[in-house]
């Protein structure tokens, strides 16, 4: 004689109160992750300050998503969320109400734009700390461009089609 197979009960065959609860749960807790892996560093809001530890580089998002960094007494560089960099000489200062958030090797933020394309900008270290910002996703606009700015110099950078870097022009800084 053949065994009855045990009953298995589906979720949607539970009580409504039972696993919309759950099921709830399970849509919340998948959209924070997808947010979490698409945001691997914390976003920087307009008007604060990031700052290289040890240098004397300092980084603030703008109100248009852009960033500007600049190193005290020598060059600024400012990318724009369509990926457009300007490199300028430039006394003055950037200022935030709050402390700088102090970054080290590894360390970064996101600005977020419009779109779904913001800016990214970290630390690495080769030879010396330096701040490297460009698009966060720089295929979706075509040849943007992006720069690394440490105390001895800003490298002017653009990404091709296919997503690879190109140096265009390094300059000293004072």
């Amino acid at each position: 004689m053949k065994e009855p197979m045990p009953s298995r009960r589906l979720m949607f065959e539970m009580p409504a109160r039972s696993w919309i609860p759950t099921l709830a749960s399970a849509l919340v807790a998948l959209a924070l992750s997808s947010v979490a892996g698409a945001s691997e560093y914390p976003g920087l809001p307009p008007g604060k300050l990031a700052s290289i530890a040890g240098t004397h580089v300092t980084c603030r998002a703008g109100e248009a998503y852009d960033v500007t960094c600049k190193k005290t007494g020598g060059l600024t560089a400012t990318i724009s969320a369509t990926g457009v960099v300007h490199v300028t000489r430039d006394a003055r200062k950037l200022t935030s109400t709050s402390k700088a958030r102090v970054l080290r090797n590894n360390g970064g933020f996101q600005v977020l734009g419009t779109g779904g394309v913001g800016l990214y900008c970290h630390v690495y270290v080769a030879g010396k700390p330096t701040m490297s910002c460009s698009i966060d996703d720089p295929i979706r606009i075509r040849n943007s461009h992006g720069f690394d700015m440490s105390e001895g110099s800003v490298v002017v950078f653009r990404y091709d089609q296919t997503g690879l870097r190109h140096d265009v022009k390094t300059l000293r800084q004072p």
